[in-house]
């Protein structure tokens, strides 16, 4: 289902990037990975995961 999310173009940015942020964390990235390649910062990276 997050995968979907990730890829949808039909759904609110914000539930897009945050499935992305899920996945990538899932599959072992950090936080500063995860924000550098979905041009993030930090802070809404831990927030999502926290």
């Amino acid at each position: 289902m997050l995968t979907a999310l990730s890829l949808s173009r039909s759904e609110p940015a914000g539930r897009v990037q945050r499935a992305s942020i899920l996945l990538r964390y899932h599959v072992g990235e950090t936080v500063s990975e995860i924000a550098r390649r979905l041009a993030s910062g930090n802070l809404v990276s831990y927030r999502f995961i926290a």
